[in-house]
C-alpha cells in the first residue's frame, strides 16, 4: 500500500500521478480581464483617431464632419487621455479629473504620441496653406536624399528643321544645365506643460502650433533669400557659367533709374527677349514684381492698368533698398528652386513625455534646401 502522500485519486490508472510538488510545474491559469466594449466602430477606424480629428477641428474652429460630430463637444485633453487609457486597459480607478496625470505617468500610454499627432495636424494646417514670398518666385522640387543634388534646369526641345519630301528627320539635342544643391536638416524642441493640459487649454495648443508654423516659414525665407539673391542682390553664382544670376552677360539687368513705368517696361522687355540655348525666343511674361517693403506702395502704383491682376506685387522683409525684380511664372521658367525630402515636404513632428518639465515635448525637424538654377526667368533693376 502506497504512503498517503503518494496515493492518487485519479480515476484513470494510466493518468500521470500528481504529487504535492507537481503543482509548482503546472502552468498558471491565464489572468482574466474585464470585458470591454468594442472600441473600433464599424468603419474600422479606432475611436481615438476620430477624437484626434475632432480635437483638430475644434482647435481650428471649423465645423466637424459627420464622423467627428459625436466627439466634437467632448473633445478635451482629459477625455482624450481617458479614452487612450481605456483602450489599453489602464483606466481602472482613474477619474476624469486625474486622467491627464495617469496618462502621463503610464509608461505604456500613447498619450504623448497622440498629442504629437494633434500638434502635427495643426502645424500642417497652418504651414500647408501659407504662401510666403519665396514660394511665389521659386519652383518646388523634391530632394531624393541629403547628398549634393544635381538640379537640372528644364530641358529645352530642339528647334524644328524643315524636312523635304521623303527626307530624313534629323535628331536634335535637348539642352539642359545642372546646378548643385544640398538638403539641410534644422530642428528645435519645445514643451507643452502639464498645467495647460489639465486646464484643457486647447487654444494655447493651437497657438503653439500656429507659432511653430510661422517661425518655420520665417526661417525658410531667411534661408532662401541670402542663398538665392546673395548679399548684393544680384543672385548666387551659377555653376554652369560662373556668373551671378543677374548679370549683364545674361542680359537681365534693367535700365538704371527709380522704379517707374519706364524701368518696369525695360525689365519686362528684357524678360520677354530671353532665349533658349539655340536662340529661340522664350516670350516670358512678367508674373511677379518683387520689391522691398519700403518700395511696396511705389510698385503697386506703377503697374499699368491693363496689367492689374496679371502682375502680382509682393514684398519681403529679407530685401532692402530700392532694387526691384520681375519674375516669370516659376512653373514656366524658374530662376530658383526650393524643397524638402521626397515624401516629407513638410516639417516632421515627434513627441514624448518630458520628465524635466512635467509635460510633453515636441521635436520639430525641417529638411529644407534651396538655390539658383537658371537666369532667364528674372530681371532686376537697381531702382533709385
Amino acid at each position: 500500500m502506497l504512503p498517503p502522500w503518494r496515493r492518487t485519486t485519479d480515476p484513470d490508472p494510466d493518468a500521470p500521478r500528481l504529487y504535492p510538488w507537481s503543482r509548482f510545474s503546472q502552468p498558471s491559469p491565464a489572468p482574466t480581464r474585464r470585458a470591454r466594449a468594442q472600441r473600433i466602430p464599424a468603419d474600422g477606424v479606432p475611436i481615438t483617431v476620430r477624437m484626434v480629428d475632432a480635437m483638430v477641428a475644434k482647435a481650428l474652429g471649423r465645423p466637424p464632419t459627420e464622423l467627428e460630430t459625436p466627439f466634437y463637444e467632448n473633445a478635451t485633453f482629459a477625455r482624450f487621455a481617458l479614452a487612450l487609457l481605456a483602450g489599453q486597459n489602464l483606466d481602472r480607478g482613474v477619474s476624469l479629473d486625474h486622467a491627464v496625470d495617469a496618462a502621463l505617468a503610464a509608461t505604456t500610454s500613447d498619450f504623448p504620441l497622440a498629442l504629437g499627432n494633434i500638434f502635427d495636424n495643426l502645424l500642417l494646417a497652418f504651414y500647408g496653406v501659407a504662401q510666403p514670398t519665396y514660394r511665389k518666385i521659386a519652383a518646388m522640387v523634391p530632394f531624393q536624399d541629403f547628398r549634393q543634388t544635381h538640379a537640372v534646369r528644364v530641358a529645352e526641345f530642339p528647334a524644328l528643321l524643315q524636312t523635304g519630301e521623303s527626307a530624313e528627320v534629323k535628331f536634335g539635342v535637348m539642352s539642359e544645365n545642372q546646378e548643385l544643391l544640398s538638403l539641410v536638416t534644422y530642428g528645435r524642441i519645445c514643451s507643452f506643460s502639464r498645467v495647460l493640459l489639465i486646464n484643457d487649454d486647447l487654444g494655447a495648443f493651437r497657438r503653439l502650433a500656429e507659432s511653430a508654423a510661422s517661425r518655420i516659414l520665417e526661417f525658410e525665407g531667411a534661408t532662401f533669400f541670402p542663398a538665392c539673391f546673395g548679399s548684393n542682390g544680384l543672385g548666387a553664382t551659377l555653376a554652369s557659367d560662373g556668373v551671378a544670376v543677374f548679370n549683364s552677360a545674361h542680359a537681365n539687368i534693367g535700365a538704371t533709374g527709380a522704379l517707374s513705368l519706364t524701368t518696369l517696361g525695360s525689365a519686362s522687355g528684357l524678360l520677354q527677349a530671353q532665349t533658349t540655348a539655340d536662340g529661340s525666343k522664350l516670350n516670358l511674361e512678367v508674373a511677379t514684381l518683387l520689391v522691398s517693403p519700403a518700395s511696396r506702395r511705389l510698385a503697386e502704383s506703377v503697374i499699368p492698368l491693363p496689367s492689374v491682376g496679371k502682375i502680382a506685387v509682393v514684398s519681403d522683409a529679407n530685401l532692402s533698398g530700392t532694387r526691384f525684380y520681375v519674375a516669370a511664372d516659376p512653373g514656366a521658367c524658374p530662376c530658383f528652386v526650393y524643397g524638402g525630402l521626397r515624401g516629407a515636404p513638410s516639417p516632421i513632428v515627434t513627441s514624448r513625455r518630458d520628465f524635466l518639465t512635467d509635460g510633453v515635448s515636441f521635436k520639430v525637424l525641417l529638411d529644407f534646401g534651396c538655390g539658383a538654377i537658371d537666369y532667364r526667368g528674372g530681371v532686376t533693376g537697381a531702382g533709385a
